[in-house]
């Protein structure tokens, strides 16, 4: 069964505007947390395989716990989802076990220490880190043993435990782990480098709080997320045109492949008019105003093109769909820049295009089949219905960002 989370206070966090100057001040501030994790670690672990070697890795997550800051994503959620106990303030979890993190980490030797951070009696974030331990008892030294057949050979199992449980130690638990490795102080002290690292980074959080207010705080750091999510969906409902325009050429224009290599051209031509237009509408509109107005124009092409009314007009309807497509794909690639921390921003632009290009596979299969079950015109509708509806959804989670902004 899934954690329990323990709040004093459980109202959820307020979505409220913020302006993109505060937006980059904790986008900053998270990175120099990460900045400040890596540096207490170095300064305060003793095995080389961490002071030198760098083998710890930090997280930083939400308060649902997906990632803000790191780099392997974020196993949290999971780990939340199965682990069978309670989450309170005060509380501190140190575990190595990778089934309980569905695999995180790879082995043994990885002690991870998760620490959630409370104010006002909620969870606004989540703090981690794992590193490799150099010795954790088992076969041989080192604890890596190359013929070994079972988990149980590499050294000490440590499921999910409290280190610090409401905020009082556990010294006892600490010793009995200590005991089962070769390296006693060098795991203490890697250990509490890790803890040291969470700690730091959570003191950061609750100064980021303090200073901007918890939700703001919370709109800060799921506007990245929201814009790959919407990118994702825009690219599913998005893919129908493209991805039937042979059948459209073919069954609704009743040409062959010199109709649907001008259909395809004119849909590239719609796309170049979206391009050139679309620093004009970020400058004089809010992404979010812009994503609406693409996204109502490619469900119009889509409409435009089920309506069956001839070729002049699919053309039209083709030129709206792909100026609509290139203009909200444009944008969400803005809203990603804008709202990914300046160290992961290649990291973020390819899990944006990850998101995209799901989408248009997806969208691409599942609107083939109706398609071939339903029509063609009957699948064009179905994705310029879906496509408003997410329009309409976008209303209740919008791109946080105003307009004047323009970024390539």
């Amino acid at each position: 069964m899934p954690a329990r989370i323990i709040q004093a206070n459980d109202t959820p966090f307020a979505t409220v505007p913020i302006d993109p100057v505060t937006l980059e001040v904790i986008e900053n501030a998270l990175r120099n947390a990460r900045i400040e994790m890596d540096a207490t670690l170095v300064r305060t672990a003793m095995s080389p395989g961490i002071r030198e070697q760098g083998d710890a890795f930090p997280l930083i997550a939400d308060s649902k716990g997906r990632m803000i800051v790191g780099q392997f994503g974020s196993y949290i959620g999971p780990f939340l989802d199965g682990y069978d106990g309670t989450v309170e303030d005060g509380d501190l979890i140190f575990l190595n076990d990778p089934y309980s993190v569905q695999g995180a980490i790879s082995h043994l030797n990885d002690w991870l220490v998760l620490m959630p951070v409370f104010r006002d009696g909620r969870v606004v974030a989540y703090t981690s880190m794992f590193g490799h331990m150099s010795d954790i008892g088992g076969k041989v030294p080192g604890s890596m043993p190359i013929d070994a057949t079972s988990i149980f050979q590499e050294g000490v199992r440590i499921p999910p435990v409290k280190l610090w449980k409401q905020g009082i130690y556990n010294e006892d638990l600490l010793n009995l782990v200590m005991h089962q490795t070769r390296t006693p102080d060098w795991c203490r002290a890697d250990l509490n480098a890790l803890i040291a690292a969470c700690r730091v980074a959570s003191r950061r959080i609750i100064e980021m709080c303090e200073r901007f207010g918890d939700d703001v705080y919370a709109v800060g750091s799921r506007a990245l997320r929201i814009s790959m999510i919407r990118a994702g969906l825009f690219g599913t409902m998005s893919s129908a045109i493209l991805a039937l325009m042979p059948l459209v050429a073919r069954d609704l224009v009743g040409g062959d492949a010199r109709v649907f290599g001008t259909l395809l051209a004119i849909f590239g031509l719609g796309s170049i008019l979206g391009s050139f237009v679309s620093p004009w509408f970020r400058q004089s509109l809010s992404n979010e105003t812009t994503v609406r107005i693409a996204s109502m124009g490619v469900a119009c092409g889509a409409l435009g093109i089920a309506a069956d009314l001839g070729l002049i007009a699919t053309g039209v309807a083709l030129l709206a769909a792909g100026a609509g497509t290139v203009l909200a794909l444009s944008t969400f690639n803005v809203a990603v820049q804008m709202s990914a921390p300046p160290m992961m921003l290649a990291r973020s632009l390819a899990l944006y295009q990850m998101a995209t290009f799901a989408g248009i596979a997806l969208g691409s299969g599942v609107f083939g089949l109706v398609a071939q079950a339903c029509g063609v015109s009957v699948a064009l509708i179905l994705a310029a219905l879906f496509q408003m509806l997410l329009t309409l959804f976008g209303r209740r989670w919008p791109l946080q960002h105003t307009k004047g902004q323009i970024m390539t």
